[in-house]
């Protein structure tokens, strides 16, 4: 018979931010907060809008192509979380070059740059998440 647990809290007991998962092959364990997403969202640079988000206080429209994401809860160091994005080709064609990174980031935004055929746009749809360590 399975079993289900219903709680509103998961607190370590050495540590209360730690929480050690048995991985697959019950011959790791994997820290549960490290694997989570600490943000997310999908923008419409179009309007610009979240479609949907995680983590974020507002987003601001720089300039064609170019969005910030500002996080609610910032990260503690720069360089303990990544980012990962992507635009989805709203006309796809294979004799176009689209793609998009991060132009710059700090503890508590990041920069967004869109481009299609060297030159900066604006995409309908596009995903970013955020992984690290909140301070």
């Amino acid at each position: 018979m399975a079993s289900q647990l219903k709680v509103d809290t998961i607190t370590g007991v050495t540590t209360a931010g730690s929480i050690a998962v048995t991985g697959e092959g019950n011959s790791t364990t994997t820290n549960l907060q490290q694997g989570l997403a600490k943000g997310w969202a999908k923008v419409n640079q179009d309007t610009p809008a979240f479609r949907g988000s995680f983590n974020m206080s507002s987003l601001t429209d720089s300039e064609t192509g170019i969005y910030e994401l500002n996080f609610t809860s910032i990260f503690s160091a720069l360089d303990d979380y990544v980012i990962n994005t992507n635009a989805q080709a709203e006309d796809y064609n294979q004799d176009k070059t689209e793609y998009q990174r991060y132009s710059s980031s700090t503890t508590s935004k990041v920069s967004v740059k869109t481009v299609e055929n060297n030159a900066a746009r604006d995409q309908s749809i596009s995903d970013n998440s955020l992984l690290g360590d909140l301070a």
